[in-house]
């Protein structure tokens, strides 16, 4: 997937839930961290146009916590525990995420597999267009086949999320 600054870009918002293992006197989340306001941004694999400065994941242990509840290499992390993540330094990411007080790390995260699922039901599924909405996890799964039909993103959802579904048909009149 290439990324032209200035172009819209569509991605999954994920809730992810992570319960900690405890190892010896370490509490273990399985997975690595990149990224920071006080990182290079271009020395960062995720950072698609190399100016994104967001807290990427870069490992996960196989079998780990974090295999375990679904996170993934490359996902971005926008909150942890509630706290805004997007203008942080790396040390101030990680230290988050390693609170010894806390067994369970609730993840907001943003992940940028949708182009696969919306390519997978353009061949699947012609003539449908639908939204679907799965463990906590909105998604777009869309076949419109007429170039005439669009799709418009609203951000009326009730978790806050761009609910990215709205058919408008541009050959038909609307009256307001």
């Amino acid at each position: 997937m290439s990324f032209v600054p200035g172009q819209p870009m569509t991605v999954v918002v994920q809730r992810i839930e992570i319960q900690k293992l405890r190892h010896g006197d370490n509490m273990i989340l399985g997975f690595s961290i990149g990224g920071g306001i006080d990182q290079d941004p271009g020395q960062n694999p995720y950072s698609e146009d190399k100016t994104d400065k967001g807290i990427y994941v870069t490992r996960i242990t196989p079998g780990g916590p974090a295999d375990v509840a679904n996170l993934r290499m490359g996902d971005k992390i926008m909150q942890v525990n509630g706290w805004d993540m997007t203008m942080v330094t790396h040390d101030q990411a990680r230290k988050k995420l390693t609170k010894k007080n806390e067994n369970v790390v609730r993840l907001l995260v943003t992940r940028k597999s949708l182009d696969e699922a919306v390519k997978q039901s353009i061949s699947s599924y012609p003539g449908q267009c639908a939204i679907g909405s799965s463990n906590n996890q909105r998604q777009m799964q869309y076949s419109c086949m007429e170039p005439t039909h669009h799709l418009a993103t609203p951000t009326n959802s009730d978790d806050g999320c761009a609910v990215p579904f709205n058919y408008v048909n541009p050959n038909k009149s609307h009256r307001h």
